[in-house]
């Protein structure tokens, strides 16, 4: 299963409900949460803590 959360403005909350999202998910599955934002905003949320997921952040161009 592949979920995109996209929107063009910025402060919509998309990271967090990608992590939440992300966070439901693995308990009942291994989840991969992709983040191609060129804030990396999803880094945060992993360096604060134990997630049961794995982040990874698409190299930009």
């Amino acid at each position: 299963m592949i979920i995109t959360l996209t929107s063009f403005k910025g402060g919509t909350g998309k990271t967090t409900s990608a992590i939440h999202i992300a966070a439901y998910f693995s308990q009942f599955s291994d989840v991969l949460l992709v983040d191609g934002d060129p804030n990396r905003s999803s880094l945060g949320w992993a360096s604060r803590g134990e997630l049961p997921l794995k982040f990874v952040m698409k190299k930009q161009l």
